[in-house]
């Protein structure tokens, strides 16, 4: 979840398809966003961001 620019709001909920809450790390963003880890490893990132921001 960090290195794709999401801080977790929660403890891992122990499963990666379940909602995670967390919150973009970008400065001017810092959007909640509530998705899995399993999203984020399949390219789920912040909508502000573009692909070539991605650094996971």
């Amino acid at each position: 979840m960090r290195r794709a620019g999401l801080e977790p709001c929660d403890p891992y909920p122990g499963n990666v398809t379940a909602p995670w809450r967390s919150r973009c790390t970008q400065p001017g963003c810092r959007r909640r966003r509530l998705t899995s880890l399993a999203a984020v490893r399949h390219g789920t990132r912040c909508g502000h961001q573009h692909p070539d921001q991605w650094t996971a």
